[in-house]
């Protein structure tokens, strides 16, 4: 045993902490908590996470791991890489903000075109009423205008007749435009009532992934009334992996190079844990949307609880 692995032994013993509690503490393995005392460290996922698990195992039982980082140099094994930190969330979210922007800023040419061939159509439809109007005057006046033959008592009569019909005529246009503008309108706007109702419900229905908190290098995320739990991973980097249920049952576990790629279903599971050695290198999808971290630790621990609606 290394002195490294005593001094951490003596720390974990006096904490009265088995290898099963200080698993559940620090989400490593017991294998590897046991290779960390004997001072193994071949046993480890590689010489990347080292330093890491000693790190985790340090803070667990009270001690302070730069001063074992440094006293016990010589026994760690030095890591093949530098460690590259994830860009601040401020950084992340502002251009999230951007890529919003710019989609909106896309949609704007097809929408004035939209509007304008709306505009052409509403002329065409007013221009068409206007004509429809129109047609019955002239003709009611052209009427008004022909010799009857007979006597001069009858042509007052028939002149008289004929003006009331004119303007009778002119009346019913009248009123047929004005019943056909009442119900455009309310057509118009029962579909608009009818849509946002349409969106209200579709946004009531849709699962929401959200973020709960985070207790150190733990975050939290609750994914809420969804009919799916599908986990998709791409590694844009050199990362190690542990992924577990609720149960403690390991779903998958190891080292992964650039461009590998995993996929879940855990519509079954209520909890799962992303053990990240490396979350810079580590992008996960939750039924296609992406997750955000909310720590910048590059070794961290994602947990997402399967809720249903009525836990909320």
């Amino acid at each position: 045993m290394s002195e490294l692995g005593q001094r951490l032994k003596a720390a974990r013993e006096e904490k009265q902490y088995s290898y099963e509690q200080l698993q559940s503490v620090t989400k490593i393995q017991k294998r590897y908590l046991e290779a960390i005392e004997e001072g193994d460290f071949d046993r480890l996922p590689g010489d990347f996470y080292a330093r890491a698990f000693v790190k985790n195992y340090a803070e667990a039982v009270g001690l302070d791991p730069d001063e074992l980082f440094d006293e016990y140099a010589n026994e760690l094994p030095k890591p093949k890489g530098d460690t590259v930190d994830i860009p601040p969330r401020s950084s992340r979210k502002s251009e999230l903000v951007s890529n919003r922007k710019s989609r909106f800023t896309s949609f704007i040419p097809s929408l004035i075109v939209i509007v304008f061939i709306v505009a052409i159509f509403v002329g065409i439809w007013f221009f068409v009423q206007d004509n429809d109007g129109d047609t019955g005057v002239p003709n009611d006046e052209q009427q008004g205008g022909i010799d009857v033959e007979g006597g001069d008592d009858e042509l007052p009569y028939e002149d008289e007749l004929e003006g009331d019909e004119g303007v009778t005529d002119e009346a019913e246009a009248a009123e047929s435009e004005d019943s056909t503008d009442e119900q455009l309108t309310e057509g118009r706007e029962e579909e608009e009532k009818e849509e946002e109702e349409e969106r209200e419900e579709e946004a009531e229905q849709t699962p929401v992934l959200e973020f709960d908190e985070t207790e150190g290098i733990n975050s939290y995320f609750d994914l809420i009334g969804a009919e799916d739990f599908d986990v998709e991973i791409r590694f844009t980097g050199r990362s190690w992996l542990q992924i577990e249920d609720e149960t403690g049952t390991v779903h998958e576990v190891g080292e992964f190079d650039e461009g590998e790629e995993l996929s879940f279903d855990f519509v079954d599971q209520e909890e799962i844990t992303f053990n990240l050695g490396s979350a810079l290198t580590t992008d996960i999808k939750i039924n296609g949307e992406e997750l955000d971290y909310q720590i910048d630790d590059t070794r961290q621990f994602v947990i997402v609880r399967n809720l249903p609606d009525e836990t909320l």
